[in-house]
């Protein structure tokens, strides 16, 4: 079983985010704050916010910082505590003089108009330990899931069961902001064994969110230069608000049978 508490943090945020700004990154960054202006959210109206399953990514974060008030508390939720000790790290020293890798992802976000601040995540952030599978329900106005339900599992149930925890923690019209990874076929944060992935297309990453409400969808496209690395096809960015309280059935697991859940190693 995979060793999240030993996951490789900092060498994935350098891997991943340290050597420049990857083309899918800044596609997905272009369309998330294209579909938060449609959205027409006010700056600093949401009260309760969360990233879940944050990691050592801290972009996502900057995407939805500027919605959040003064007042606000963005939650960064993780699983993993070497992620928690790199969140905690980073976000101590947030705003403080010189470039990081952070810095950079600002003044990318800047350049496209949208007024958010590595400052800013220093003063509403808190960062916890938790799980989506143990999310309460009607929390939060919006929440921020980047590369987890698919990457924690190759079990279409456990993903199904993850991204109904995920809408089910929004409160009614609350905002959504995911990423996933398209036909994943596994991925290394580390020397030991590949941590899982569930191998999805984009329709049927599609077809999940759809008993939930509306939104819109990207499908990155990787170069084969610039690609992450080995085995998927490209990134699906949704952004969205959650608009129904049905009980779905997710890629054919119908969510009023028995639940699977990830069996953490600790």
């Amino acid at each position: 079983m995979a060793d999240w508490d030993n996951f490789d943090s900092t060498g994935y945020a350098d891997r991943n985010y340290g050597r420049g700004i990857l083309s899918e990154d800044l596609q997905i960054m272009r369309f998330v704050v294209a579909e938060l202006r449609a959205l027409r959210l006010s700056e600093e109206s949401l009260e309760s916010t969360a990233d879940v399953g944050a990691g050592p990514n801290l972009y996502p974060s900057l995407l939805l910082a500027p919605y959040i008030a003064a007042d606000g508390t963005l939650e960064l939720i993780d699983r993993s505590a070497s992620n928690i000790r790199y969140l905690n790290r980073v976000v101590k020293e947030a705003g403080l003089e010189g470039p990081n890798t952070w810095s950079k992802f600002e003044r990318c976000l800047r350049d496209l108009d949208h007024p958010t601040s590595v400052r800013k995540l220093r003063d509403v952030t808190e960062v916890r330990m938790g799980s989506i599978f143990e999310l309460s329900a009607a929390r939060y106005d919006a929440v921020m899931c980047f590369f987890v339900a698919e990457s924690i599992t190759s079990d279409s149930g456990v993903f199904a069961t993850s991204l109904d925890r995920l809408m089910r923690s929004l409160k009614p019209g609350g905002v959504f902001v995911t990423a996933h990874m398209v036909g994943s076929t596994g991925y290394r944060a580390g020397p030991k064994e590949p941590y899982p992935a569930c191998d999805l297309s984009m329709r049927e990453i599609e077809e999940s969110y759809e008993p939930y409400g509306t939104f819109r969808a990207l499908l990155t496209s990787p170069s084969e230069r610039e690609a992450v690395r080995p085995g998927y096809r490209g990134m699906a960015a949704l952004v969205g608000r959650r608009e129904r309280c049905t009980t779905p059935s997710v890629l054919g697991h119908n969510t009023r049978e028995p639940r699977k859940e990830v069996q953490w190693t600790h």
